[in-house]
Order: structure tokens, then sequence, then C-alpha cells
């Protein structure tokens, strides 16, 4: 009797231990799920596109002069430069600067490059010889973007440079032009607009072109700020009347009239090259100018050209050149609305300039004329001082300031 219950419980265990033929039994040994894996994705290989640099492939900023070898455009006013949507994750091009400038070591062009939106730049450098290649961008998103190259340093103090060439790294490299903006604005004015100091690390020092940026001073911000496309054509030590010294040579109703006065004249080009006032067809006409003619006129002990007249003569001189160049202002320009404005920087000529815009537009029946002072200035904040000049924080103020002023006067 146990011997056959043994039997009975071997032959049960090896019914239980035989193979299943349910369906799931099947599911499990079939080859759809023992032997497919997960699809795997690559993306497709990167290479470099060289696009010269033409009409065809970037938009011009600003003013710009084309001259020399192979009429070469020189990029040489404040935020000048040009402008272009690419679609890659790298971009790096070949520029350069006359030899000339190229040696200067203080006094050698500031390029600034912005990619999208963003306000901090992804390459900022001096360019530092005749020829070389630069990166202006790398680890972007394999994506279309914006780029916009712009010399940071002011026309005068510094050199020029210009654009042969840009790479652009990626999967399907491409380079076209942007579109002008619906708006434009001309800035005309002295050392503050083109940012003098606004990388400085002090309140006082001597200039170097690696501490001047004008993509962070007002007249851009101002731009930026109203999405319009800015001409900027600024001096340092400038003036209507005369210049911080009392000289009244090569002012700025000058250099107004001209592509770029300094680099004809420092490549002794005797025939000037006119500026195409058509080419740019400003809404807005910003002046900022008095600071420097303050300097002179309000001290006697300076000469003004070579003589030393009395105050009230200096006075009425601003004035007339002041009126003067606003009727210039207004043949170029005759749909803009002009904007005149002082402050930033200390300057005792704001009521002197308010009663030539007044003169002007009682003579000529010009109600689209205007003048306004800054209510910031360089000692509003702490620290607001940098190279004897408004700071980047005060400039950013002043901004704020001027871009209320032009909404109204707009309804923009």
């Amino acid at each position: 009797m146990i011997k056959r219950l043994i039997i009975l419980v071997a032959v049960f265990v090896m019914m239980v231990s035989l193979p299943g033929c349910s369906s799931e039994g099947k599911k499990s040994e079939s080859p759809s799920s023992s032997t497919v894996s997960e699809p795997k994705t690559t993306s497709a290989p990167h290479k470099d596109m060289t696009f010269e640099i033409s009409d065809r492939t970037v938009r011009t900023l600003g003013r710009t002069l084309k001259v020399g070898e192979g009429n070469r455009t020189f990029y040489d006013w404040t935020c000048s430069g040009f402008e272009f949507t690419f679609t890659g994750t790298a971009v790096r091009a070949e520029l350069g600067t006359l030899a000339a400038y190229a040696m200067q070591e203080k006094n050698r062009p500031h390029v600034v490059v912005y990619v999208d939106e963003n306000v901090v730049p992804s390459a900022d450098f001096l360019i530092t010889q005749e020829t070389g290649e630069y990166i202006l961008a790398e680890n972007l998103t394999d994506g279309t973007h914006t780029m916009r190259v712009l010399k940071a340093s002011a026309n005068v103090y510094s050199g020029p440079f210009y654009a042969k060439s840009v790479t652009v790294t990626g999967s399907n490299p491409s380079i076209v032009p942007t579109e002008p903006r619906a708006r434009r604005i001309e800035f005309i004015g002295d050392s503050i607009t083109c940012g003098y100091g606004t990388k400085a690390s002090a309140p006082s020092g001597n200039y170097l072109s690696s501490e001047e940026d004008g993509s962070i001073a007002y007249a851009y911000l101002t731009a930026q700020a109203l999405q319009a496309d800015a001409n900027i054509i600024s001096v340092s030590g400038n003036g209507v009347y005369c210049d911080l010294n009392g000289r009244q040579m090569r002012l700025m109703p000058e250099y107004y009239q001209y592509t770029d006065l300094r680099l004809e004249n420092d490549l002794g080009i005797q025939k000037k090259t006119p500026w195409d006032f058509n080419s740019f067809h400003a809404d807005v006409v910003v002046v900022h100018l008095g600071t420097n003619d303050s300097n002179a006129v309000n001290n006697v002990s300076k000469p003004i050209g070579d003589s030393y007249p009395d105050y009230q003569t200096r006075i009425s001189g601003f004035k007339k050149a002041y009126v003067d160049f606003l009727a210039v202002i207004r043949k170029n320009n005759p749909k803009a609305k002009i904007v005149c404005i002082l402050g930033g920087m200390p300057c005792n000529l704001y009521s002197e300039m308010q009663k030539a815009v007044m003169e002007y537009k009682e003579k000529n029946g010009d109600s689209d004329v205007y003048a306004y002072e800054f209510v910031t200035s360089m000692y509003s904040v702490t620290d607001g001082i940098r190279a004897g000049h408004p700071s980047a924080q005060v400039h950013r103020m002043m901004q704020q300031e001027l871009t209320e002023q032009i909404r109204k006067i707009t309804g923009w």
C-alpha cells in the first residue's frame, strides 16, 4: 500500500514538471519578445561650410565704407557690423583690420557678438592682426539662430574691422541675411553715445578700446528696447560748436555729411564719400551734443578756434551752430522726429540748447523737434563713474528714460 502511494506521488510530480501548452507560454518564447531590441537613433554628421561676406549672406548694420583691396567693407562706427540667420551649432569668421591699427595695442578694434536674444555676448575680443580666424559662437543647439557681429569700440579712437568670410558648423549649414526692422533710429553724439569706459573697472583712466562697448550704452540699448535698427554716428571729444578743447575743425556737422571721414583721412583719400541719407530713412534722430562744447564755452580761459571770445559770444556761437545743425538734420531726415538730449555727465548748456531748439522751431515752423534733459547722471548711483564717464548701470538707467520719451513722442 505504501509502495503504491509512492508510485502515485512520483507520477504526479512528473506531470506537473512537464512544459505547459498554454498560449501564455508560447508568447514568452516567441521571437518577437526575445530577440527584437529598441531602435537606435543616429544624428547626421556635422560639417563645415564657408560663406563669403556679401549682401547675399549678411545684412549690413550702420554706416560702412567700401574701400581698398576688393572693395572691402569696413565697419568703423559704434555698433556698425553685420547680421545674419544661420543653421548650425558653431560659427567662426575670418576678420581683420589694417596693419596700422593692429599694432596699436590700446586702440585695436573691439568686437562683440550676440546670438539670438541673448544679452551676454557669445564672443568679445580685440582684432589683433590684419587677417585671422575668430570663434564667434560654439556649442549651440543644431538649429536656426540669428547672429549679430558689432564693432563695440568707436570711430576715431579705435581702428575699423572687416569681415572676409563666415564658416558655419552643423548637420546642414546655411546662412541668409536678416530682414530690416520696421523702425529706424539715428543717434548723433560724443563719447557718452560711444559707450566710453562702460567696461572699465576704475572711475578714472586713459582710453582703452577693450573698455569701450557701445552695445551696452544708452543709444544701442534704446534701439533694442524699441525693436529698431540703429545708425550711431558718435565721436569722442566732439561737439557742434567746438570740441573738448575749443578746436573748431572736424566737428560733428562735418562728420555727419560723410560715410566715414576719419577712415578716408587716415587712408589719404582726397575725395571723400558723401553719406547716402536715402539708405537709412530714420523715424527718429537723437542728438546728444553739447557736453564737450560746454567744457570750452564755459571756460573763457580756453580758446575757441584761434581766439578768446567773451562768454556771451561763446554762448551765441553755440546756439547758432546748434540751430544750423538742426537745419542740416531736418534736410536729410524730412519725416523724422528729432529728439535733442543732454545729460549723463555734467553739462551747463542744456538751457542754451533748449533755447536753440525753440529758435529753430519758431523760425522754421517745425513742431517735430523736442528737447529733453536726463534725470540720470553718473552721480545717480554708487560707482556710477567709469573712466570719467557713465558706467554701464547708468547707461541702462538712461536708456529707460530715453525709451519712455521716444514712446511718448512716437506712440511706439
